[in-house]
């Protein structure tokens, strides 16, 4: 390699270093506004808005989110602005080799939805693609960048909390309950920016385990307690069963492990410990307040009262029973598929997107997909955190009770960013960079208070 050459942007030459500073900033100011678009526009203000996003009809660019068109524009910018493209794209693919493995079986899927089955492919490009460009993006900006994406990740998950809490006592919508174009009137729970009811609870949830990791270490210490507590109020609001009760054992194992460590003589932040301190009794007391005043009264009568769902999760194996093993492992014909979930009275789809994979695409081709997207999430964790294994194993256990990965949507999406903008390691220059500068904001605090009692 010659002298003065680096892997994907050419020999130097004057005015690049210039020229880099503001690639990065345009790179940072476009993944800011992806992520607000991510996060505020739900399948349901899509449609609100008149754009078929998950409904039959419609232009084939309606079934992509602005989002992930914004995401797939800054990814071309970013690959053309190198001088050596191709060689971005092997350095990409050599740091990510899990997630080749996913593409591959991504295309397979592709093969098997368009030319064999005849049926739509856009169901899968934002459900698997957007988390992969997403993965490529942000592996692109700097620490200091994804911290400060880190703080608007905080402010949208708090201000859909919030918007959440204020339908579930007002009773008023942003947008109406709207599945599969039918419109359910009486719905108590919220659906605030994420759209429905179990999306919001899922991110939430998983929000919430992201915190219990040390995902708020760059918040303030004051705002963490309110943080948390008003994500974890909202999961009521939004009333998933399976993400609550999943939610809360993650929530006791990740503590016990905590308590476990220190008691062995690990380090632990102590104003981590008072925090835990104070918000146990916080906790239990808003607790009894909220069912004395009966705040949780239809979050309990779901549990009472499921409306039929724990018998669909039952009832979606009897399909099987009417399918020969041929049609089981090569996939069956879509439309006898959709008779047979008629007939069951399956009409809002199967619970479960492990089952709803092999029921649409045969058990041949979904395993060989299941082995590309366990290398993409190894990939997510790798450039992340290990811990960031919690909030990927809760999204998979909550998501095999609901159709999730097997519908068109972000969910996938959110987990690649929380894991990556809240979880990711800092390096030890980023650190003690950051106690620099916090030491000399207090040196200098300390002048001005010092300066100002020598003045009086």
């Amino acid at each position: 390699m010659n002298a003065g050459t680096t892997i994907g942007r050419g020999p130097r030459r004057h005015g690049a270093p210039a020229r880099r500073p503001k690639r990065s900033k345009m790179l940072y100011y476009l993944l800011f506004i992806t992520l607000f678009l991510l996060f505020v526009l739900s399948n349901m203000v899509l449609t609100r808005f008149g754009i078929r996003y998950d409904l039959e009809g419609g232009t084939p660019l309606e079934k992509i989110h602005p989002a992930h068109f914004l995401a797939i524009g800054t990814l071309l910018l970013l690959w053309f602005s190198h001088t050596r493209p191709m060689d971005y794209i092997d350095t990409l693919f050599t740091r990510h080799k899990g997630t080749l493995v996913f593409l591959v079986t991504w295309v397979l899927l592709l093969f098997q939805i368009t030319a064999i089955q005849h049926k739509p492919f856009t169901p899968i490009i934002d459900t698997f693609i957007f988390p992969v460009i997403l993965l490529f993006l942000l592996g692109s900006i700097s620490e200091r960048q994804r911290f400060k994406l880190g703080r608007l990740i905080h402010f949208l998950m708090l201000a859909n909390a919030l918007l959440g809490l204020f339908e579930f006592l007002t009773g008023f919508r942003l947008t109406p309950l709207d599945v599969g174009g039918f419109i359910i009137d009486g719905d108590w729970r919220s659906s605030a920016f994420l759209g429905h009811p179990l999306t919001n609870a899922l991110i939430t949830g998983g929000y919430l385990i992201t915190l219990a990791l040390g995902g708020w270490r760059d918040l303030p210490w004051i705002m963490k307690p309110a943080l948390f507590g008003i994500n974890l109020l909202a999961m009521n609001a939004f009333g998933g069963r399976m993400a609550l009760v999943t939610m809360l054992l993650f929530l006791v194992i990740i503590f016990s492990f905590k308590m476990i460590g220190t008691l062995r003589g690990g380090t632990s932040a102590r104003r981590n410990w008072l925090l835990g301190v104070l918000l146990v009794p916080l906790g239990i007391g808003a607790l009894v307040v909220g069912f004395e005043i009966g705040l949780f009264d239809q979050f309990v009568g779901r549990f009472i009262d499921d409306k039929g769902s724990a018998s669909a999760r039952i009832i979606m194996f009897e399909v099987f029973r009417d399918l020969s093993l041929l049609d089981i492992m090569i996939g069956p014909d879509p439309e006898h598929v959709a008779s047979l979930l008629r007939s069951h009275g399956l009409n809002f789809g199967i619970e479960s997107f492990w089952v709803a994979f092999i029921l649409s695409y045969g058990f041949i081709v979904s395993m060989i997909f299941f082995v590309g997207l366990f290398a993409f999430l190894y990939d997510v964790i790798k450039a992340s955190s290990l811990p960031a294994i919690w909030p990927i194993i809760y999204f998979l256990t909550v998501s095999s009770t609901s159709v999730s990965l097997s519908a068109k949507g972000t969910d996938l999406a959110f987990v690649v960013v929380m894991s990556l903008l809240l979880l990711q390691k800092p390096k030890k220059h980023f650190v003690l960079r950051r106690a620099r500068s916090r030491i000399i904001a207090g040196e200098k605090q300390s002048l001005i208070g010092h300066n100002s009692a020598r003045a009086s």
